[in-house]
């Protein structure tokens, strides 16, 4: 085959710092829209952002190319420096994160999970939303090693 094509979607979640409100409410929807030029500039499809003051949630086509720790190692740089120059003191994101990936036919419901994470956010914390996520996909886990 004379050219490979791959689709490998990949929702990926981390948080500030101990899982802090550290991102202010009036740049939320306009990090949301970096996260997008950041894909755009560095050739890494963004399918959706969003989040809350101390997470995010984006949903990235992953190119055949680049391994999810350098994707997302890429979105956290970028995005902290962004934040700084917008006057946030002391913001850093959590060392880790999540990476799950789905499948086309979960794209819609991945995107408005995503979208609607202000909604969603009204009954849960963060630390249970992950939880979640680790269960749903089989990953073994002590839950009180996971927030260190």
């Amino acid at each position: 085959m004379a050219h490979s094509r791959t689709v490998i979607y990949v929702h990926c979640v981390w948080s500030t710092h101990r899982r802090k409100n550290l991102i202010p409410q009036k740049l939320l929807s306009e990090l949301w829209r970096y996260f997008v030029e950041i894909g755009r500039n560095k050739r890494i499809p963004v399918l959706a952002a969003g989040g809350m003051p101390n997470h995010v949630h984006l949903a990235i086509s992953l190119p055949a190319t680049k391994a999810v720790a350098e994707v997302i190692s890429i979105f956290k740089s970028n995005s902290s420096r962004w934040l700084k120059r917008r006057g946030v003191k002391g913001f850093e994101w959590q060392t880790g994160y999540g990476a799950f990936s789905f499948g086309m036919a979960q794209l819609d419901q991945v995107r408005r999970y995503i979208e609607n994470q202000q909604e969603h956010h009204r009954q849960r914390t963060y630390e249970d939303e992950f939880l979640d996520m680790l269960r749903l996909a089989g990953v073994e886990f002590d839950p009180n090693e996971v927030f260190e």
